[in-house]
């Protein structure tokens, strides 16, 4: 079986590129990695980076380890100050270093959004997708969507598997998912790709967690509409979802997979007309 949203790193493809039924043209292509780029620049020049928010955080607590080893020295505060007080000062430095850059931090990264270039970046960006959306003829009954990417290989046999990457082996990934003369089309800004509808099999339940590294929707997750779904944050920032759905697939004879997580498969059931 081969992964749908499966992306072959040696081959530099993606699996659902084969079922593409219409791409934006090489023109938009560039005009699009230009307008990435753009949004690189302005948010490396207009952001504090996140790993310096993860060593602030880190600092304070080591800090404060430090300081506080001093209250319950053997040989008394006192006597510990003297003889080793660089290590209480160093500790007092590290929390006071660390709270002010996690402030700066915060407060840089807040000013972000309503930033005048920001802004007006955002104006343009969001007219060439308008642009682009018009030309792949996304409609506008389209579902958003998030379906599960994964990086894949094939083992000395040549069959495909999941690639078992060492930190984000799944990510979710927000498509325009509609209907269209009997395809089951998924969308993005470059491409539309479609699958015969009636190529659509058994739907299963997979009752493992899975972690995904961000959250896409516009209501938050703790959300009365998400809330069913009792999907978690850790402390590193992913989403732990309950269970996730594997949708099978026959095409042309071959089989193919593709994983929704819990929260989209019933939007997904409704769309292709099976509970």
């Amino acid at each position: 079986m081969k992964y749908l949203f499966g992306f072959n790193k040696k081959k530099t493809s993606s699996t659902i590129e084969r079922f593409a039924l219409r791409r934006i043209a090489d023109d938009q292509e560039a005009k699009l990695d230009d307008l990435s780029s753009e949004g690189k620049q302005l948010q490396k020049k207009k952001t504090i980076p996140s790993w310096v928010a993860y060593v602030a955080l880190l600092m304070m607590p080591f800090g404060v380890l430090f300081a506080v080893t001093f209250l319950f020295a053997k040989d008394g505060f006192q006597h510990a100050l003297q003889d080793r007080g660089w290590m209480f000062y160093l500790g007092i430095g590290l929390f006071v270093v660390g709270l002010s850059l996690y402030i700066v931090c915060r407060i840089k990264n807040r000013k972000f959004d309503s930033d005048s270039d920001v802004e007006a970046y955002v104006r343009k960006a969001e007219s060439t997708v308008e642009e682009l959306r018009f030309e792949l003829g996304i409609p506008d009954t389209s579902i958003e969507m998030d379906v599960i990417f994964a990086a894949v290989k094939e083992d000395k046999n040549g069959e495909e598997k999941i690639d078992r990457m060492p930190f984000i082996q799944y990510v979710n990934q927000e498509l325009d998912v509609f209907v269209e003369k009997g395809y089951l089309c998924f969308a993005d800004n470059t491409l539309v790709a479609g699958v015969p509808l009636d190529a659509v099999g058994e739907i299963n339940e997979i009752d493992k967690r899975m972690p995904l590294p961000q959250w896409n929707k516009s209501e938050d997750y703790k959300s009365d509409k998400y809330k069913q779904y009792k999907i978690d944050r850790n402390q590193s920032g992913l989403i732990w979802i309950k269970q996730y759905y594997s949708v099978n697939l026959t095409i042309d004879g071959e089989q193919y997979y593709f994983y929704l997580p819990n929260y989209e498969i019933g939007s997904f059931k409704e769309l292709i007309g099976k509970q």
